[in-house]
């Protein structure tokens, strides 16, 4: 199953589809922070999780479905970099704040 999907055997490709969709569905449960420290262990996790609607979902759970909907049309084509700028921003702003109060 090595081969790519246009010359694997129809058996391969239904197992591509189906681990996939079994990946895809994993991924739905998990925490954003777990997402993103799973994504980067394996190749299969990589595809299964650059996927734009998991991290539209991940966005919207953490950051509301309201400030998801602002999202420009440049954010909505990559959610996962969104995610992941918004998260930073976040952290940096929490971070300040915490400096300042002390």
């Amino acid at each position: 199953c090595d081969l790519p999907m246009s010359t694997s055997p129809p058996r391969c490709n239904k197992l591509v589809t189906e681990s996939s969709q079994i990946l895809n569905r994993v991924f739905s449960f998990l925490e954003p922070k777990d997402m993103v420290i799973a994504i980067p262990t394996s190749r299969s996790f990589e595809r299964a999780g650059d996927q734009n609607k998991i991290w539209r979902k991940l966005f919207e759970k953490e950051f509301g479905k309201n400030t998801a909907e602002c999202a420009t049309s440049e954010e909505r084509e990559n959610w996962r970099k969104h995610f992941l700028n918004t998260r930073t921003m976040e952290m940096e702003l929490q971070s300040s704040i915490y400096q300042g109060s002390c």
